[in-house]
């Protein structure tokens, strides 16, 4: 119960954390009036709809309700009606996240899966929800750590050096020099192994993990913006390190059980796959046969879950520079990975692969308002790394 308790205060302490930076970038992404184009985007997804952000609100609106779910936090983090708070939380979470589908992160798949793992704990702290969780915990490294030997820039030691390059990186250039080559590949050797932290007993092989594991997620918070998806990881290990449980199974855990269930045969099927992103996929579409009924399954639930991280850098390791004509002025600023997001948009590679025949439309700034955003014409400059 005392590891719950601290893992419901960490959990709402990040939510805190993210709503009020969304709060603080409605003008740039969740205005109608911002970069990005959400009535196009809606019309041409419509799975992407949600009621609570709509084409024609106000920023001042969107800025209150952002408001109001830190207010939600602080609840939740005292323990005030804390399954009601988590709730709501989950569910303007889910909002926000198809209403910015276009540039949405880790950071947002890794919270709004906290959020639900916490509803079920909290509905039944006794429950089988620890060992749920626990499974769902080795389920993300080992995807994410063995998807990882399929890239042959990860296999060849440069990838590290390359995503530390890509926007959303908060020193950018100043960390091209540095050789990353032995971290790329410890990388490569301990991902998959801290899937073994939950069962592992009690012994130094397992504080060896746990060590690596620690410094791994700061390593990230501290370089790359994606802070939130890694303190939700650190945040878990106060229930997972414990994953026994000795009640029964009522139907919430029942439910919990049918979506662990179906991110196994989502993520599985991920791995199992090529990179849609390499377009060796029919279609050009991410999941394909029973992967793909498993993702629209935890679609329909609130939930998209992608753990093949960073793997991706083969195909999308461009780094482009844009500059305002007439200004002078470079965008984006370092270290903010849903500018870098947008910006692949005009790259040969964009973060989602557009729909069949609108890559020339979606470069030409389709989906995104650049010149009306920046002010100017844009003058767009990339390369490979």
């Amino acid at each position: 119960m005392q590891g719950i308790a601290t893992y419901r205060r960490a959990v709402a302490l990040l939510a805190g954390l993210y709503f009020a930076r969304m709060a603080w970038e409605v003008p740039g992404f969740h205005s109608n009036s911002g970069l990005l184009d959400h009535g196009w985007a809606e019309a041409t997804f419509p799975y992407l709809w949600q009621p609570l952000f709509r084409p024609g609100q106000s920023d001042g609106f969107m800025r209150c309700l952002l408001s109001a779910s830190c207010a939600l936090s602080l609840s939740l983090g005292l323990g005030i009606f804390p399954r009601l708070c988590a709730g709501l939380l989950y569910l303007i979470l889910c909002c926000s996240y198809r209403w910015n589908f276009l540039v949405a992160s880790v950071d947002d798949e890794l919270l709004h899966l906290s959020l639900f793992w916490l509803l079920v704990l909290l509905h039944h702290p006794e429950g089988p929800g620890r060992r749920m969780l626990a499974l769902n915990f080795s389920l993300l490294y080992l995807v994410a750590g063995l998807s990882k030997w399929l890239s042959p820039m990860w296999r060849g030691g440069m990838a590290l050096e390359a995503v530390m390059q890509l926007p959303g990186s908060r020193f950018g250039e100043a960390l091209a020099g540095l050789d990353w080559r032995g971290l790329n590949w410890l990388a490569l050797l301990v991902e998959p192994l801290f899937a073994l932290i939950p069962w592992l007993r009690p012994g130094p092989a397992r504080r060896l993990l746990l060590g690596l594991w620690i410094a791994f997620h700061t390593l990230l918070v501290l370089t790359f913006d994606v802070g939130i998806a890694n303190l939700c990881c650190l945040a878990s290990g106060l229930v997972v390190l414990d994953p026994s449980h000795d009640g029964c199974w009522t139907w919430p855990d029942r439910f919990a059980g049918l979506v662990l269930f179906l991110l196994l045969g989502s993520q599985l099927g991920s791995l199992l796959q090529p990179s849609w992103r390499s377009g060796s996929v029919a279609g050009g579409e991410e999941g394909v046969g029973w992967q793909r009924h498993c993702n629209v399954a935890l679609w329909c639930f609130g939930l998209a879950q992608q753990y093949r991280l960073l793997d991706w850098i083969d195909e999308r390791n461009y780094q482009a520079r844009v500059t305002v004509a007439g200004k002078g002025q470079s965008w984006p600023a370092p270290g903010h990975l849903r500018q870098g997001l947008a910006l692949s948009y005009l790259t040969p590679a964009p973060w989602l692969r557009p729909p069949t025949g609108q890559a020339t439309a979606l470069r030409r700034s389709t989906w995104m308002r650049w010149e009306h955003w920046c002010g100017g014409p844009l003058q767009l400059q990339w390369r490979r790394i």
